[in-house]
């Protein structure tokens, strides 16, 4: 006779916690998403600009930034397994907690190794992060609906995430537009609201980790954390990228002239030759 292995006590129900319906799970997976990409719409184009402002050189600048894509490079498939170890939800309050770490220390950062400690704090960050939302979404709608094609709602979280990192491009070009602090630079202030908006999708997470910890990998389905990405079309699968890449160019566009305009230390090195 074979027992079936009791479910980790972090991971079972809380006593009266009810299953989330589809229509619900989809509204937790679009506010997380919005309160996850917002802030990287606000950094996604001043990223290297504030390193170069902080006083390091672009070489410098670019090989602090080279950090977080290594990182994640090593480390998306061995944390693959942590969510089958803690959870989802215990999982996704890690990464939100490291998530502000990094952020704060982006934002304190003022030498190479500094940046290079945040960049690499980044890509811990983006490892961990990477699958659990998405799989939790698509085994609670498949506890409903078995065999239910999730490709449309996850082709709607890419949609959401693009304009999120869209509306933070363009917010933070207007920050640096209005620059109100004076005697800081006016990356300053974009670069704090993005670390206060990372703390803002730390408190959405904790706020909704009951429904997020209502099923897990062993409940759900039988397969790894990074079993469910984005949905199998070609149109939703480029939507990130698509995304990163409008968010950088506009942003860049916007708030480059700012730049120029306000003889910031960095209009020359960001200038084209």
């Amino acid at each position: 006779m074979t027992e079936h292995p009791t479910p980790l006590p972090e991971d079972a129900p809380a006593k009266g916690d009810a299953h989330l319906s589809p229509e619900a799970a989809r509204r937790v997976l679009l506010l997380l998403t919005t309160t996850r990409w917002l802030p990287v719409g606000f950094v996604v184009s001043l990223h290297v600009l504030w390193m170069l402002d902080r006083g390091l050189t672009l070489a410098q600048a670019l090989t602090a930034a080279s950090v977080t894509g290594v990182c994640i490079f090593v480390l998306e498939l061995p944390t693959s397994g942590v969510a089958d170890a803690l959870g989802r939800r215990p999982l996704l309050l890690l990464a939100g907690v490291v998530n502000v770490v990094a952020a704060v220390a982006f934002l304190l950062a003022e030498s190479f190794v500094t940046f290079a400690v945040a960049a690499a704090l980044l890509g811990v960050f983006r490892a961990l992060d990477s699958g659990p939302l998405e799989a939790w979404f698509v085994d609670t709608i498949h506890q409903s609906e078995p065999g239910a094609d999730v490709d449309q709602d996850l082709s709607r979280m890419g949609t959401v995430m693009g304009l999120s990192m869209g509306a933070g491009a363009v917010a933070s070009s207007l920050l640096v537009a209005w620059h109100p602090v004076d005697g800081r630079s006016a990356l300053w202030l974009p670069i704090l609201v993005f670390v206060a908006l990372n703390v803002l999708h730390l408190v959405a997470t904790l706020l909704l980790a009951r429904s997020l910890g209502t099923i897990t990998p062993s409940q759900g389905s039988s397969c790894p954390r990074a079993a469910h990405r984005l949905p199998s079309s070609r149109w939703g699968q480029r939507q990130p990228i698509w995304a990163a890449s409008w968010a950088q160019r506009w942003g860049s566009a916007l708030i480059k002239p700012l730049l120029q305009a306000r003889t910031l230390p960095t209009s020359t090195a960001s200038s084209p030759p």
